[in-house]
């Protein structure tokens, strides 16, 4: 379930932290997702503020826009339609 994918990720993050803040730390895939922004869009799907993030909709150069949805999904009812934008980072 999501619940228990954040919750393992949050205490993998802990760790980590506690071990070292180095390079690894900061590295990303699809070019912006890094381990901190990745866990700051699980919390906010475990919370319920955002349904759904569907997919990458654009790609620039400094940032990447996804897709996102909040509201009761499964019966398209009340859904409010998002756009994240998430800056990249640089190491």
């Amino acid at each position: 379930s999501v619940a228990n994918s954040v919750e393992k990720m949050q205490h993998m993050e802990e760790h980590k932290r506690t071990l070292t803040q180095g390079r690894d730390d900061r590295a990303t895939s699809e070019q912006v997702m890094d381990p901190r922004t990745r866990l700051i869009l699980f919390k906010m799907l475990s919370r319920g503020f955002l349904e759904a993030i569907d997919g990458c909709l654009s790609t620039g150069k400094e940032a990447n826009v996804y897709y996102a949805k909040a509201g009761r999904v499964d019966t398209q009812t009340n859904v409010d339609e998002y756009a994240i934008k998430i800056y990249k980072t640089s190491i």
